[in-house]
């Protein structure tokens, strides 16, 4: 449930209707700085929860499956 979230939100952000694979670096689907921010808003929005900002560096949220680690270990502290 929580892989499928994150696919629709990086999907409807990076304006994609193609397949990505869970650990493509998402900037060659066209994230750049200020989509990767509109990720991490969106993320929290849709999680409830707060992305501490040692995550804010794309390198370390640059695939669906890093994302993925990173939300599903916040929602674990919850």
């Amino acid at each position: 449930m929580v892989l499928l979230k994150i696919k629709k939100i990086v999907n409807e952000i990076l304006s994609t209707n193609i397949s990505i694979k869970d650990d493509s670096d998402l900037q060659e689907f066209g994230m750049d700085s200020i989509k990767f921010v509109q990720i991490i808003i969106a993320l929290e929005d849709e999680f409830k929860c707060e992305i501490p900002e040692e995550f804010f560096l794309m390198e370390k949220m640059n695939s669906v499956d890093k994302i993925e680690r990173v939300i599903s270990k916040l929602l674990e502290e919850k």
